[in-house]
């Protein structure tokens, strides 16, 4: 997948990216109002938790809208990815709604799929924890 954002550059094989290590992985779409309140919450929390890898998927076909939204909002730390082909949904069987934030054990198996937004750190840290105890 192709990175989005300023200052990301290049292409990710994702699964191998998330390989070795807890991982939360929250699709999202520029065009989602929830989403849009919901990216920053994801930005602070995986600065401060850099035990987890903590990567955005765009899952919409507007490379260039996705991209924006995270200037708008100044998400310039959270790593997202553009998934214009829907490559990511069905590979980890995904219901078709957004956001929807997917947390991985260490060893790639989903712990749980969270078909939610997070409106604070402290509740999105609670599901995170929760999921992978």
């Amino acid at each position: 997948l192709p990175c989005l954002g300023a200052g990301q550059q290049g292409e990710i094989d994702l699964g191998a990216a998330l390989a070795g290590k807890p991982a939360v992985v929250n699709v999202w779409a520029w065009n989602c109002a929830p989403c849009r309140e919901e990216l920053p919450v994801l930005e602070e929390w995986a600065a401060a938790n850099p035990d987890v890898r903590v990567v955005g998927v765009q899952a919409a076909t507007s490379e260039a809208r996705g991209s924006a939204l995270l200037e708008d909002l100044g998400v310039e730390t959270f790593v997202s990815y553009q998934d214009g082909f829907d490559a990511v949904g069905p590979v980890l069987e995904l219901p078709r709604v957004v956001p929807i934030t997917v947390v991985l054990r260490a060893d790639g198996s989903v712990a749980e799929v969270l078909p939610r937004a997070f409106d604070s750190v402290d509740d999105l840290d609670a599901a995170v924890r929760g999921a992978l105890a």
